[in-house]
C-alpha cells in the first residue's frame, strides 16, 4: 500500500536516525526556553548549532513529531 512505499524511502525521524545530533528531551528543553524568553542566539551558540536550526526547531519546521 501506499504507507509502505513511504516507509520503505522516508529516512527514520529524529534520534531514530543516525546523524541526529539532538535528542527529543533536547528539542523540548530548546523550546520551553525560547518560550521563557531566551534568545535564539544564546541558545545556538551554548548548543553549538547555527541560529537557523534553532529557530527550526523552536518553529516547528524541524523536529515536528516531537510534542
Amino acid at each position: 500500500s501506499g504507507d509502505e512505499h513511504w516507509a520503505r524511502i522516508s529516512p527514520p525521524r529524529g534520534e531514530a536516525n543516525s546523524r541526529a545530533i539532538l535528542t527529543a528531551d533536547d528539542v523540548r528543553s530548546i523550546r520551553v526556553r525560547a518560550a521563557d524568553g531566551e534568545q535564539i542566539a544564546a541558545l545556538a551558540r551554548e548548543l553549538d548549532m547555527s541560529e537557523g536550526a534553532i529557530r527550526n526547531i523552536v518553529k516547528l519546521r524541524n523536529w515536528r513529531h516531537v510534542s
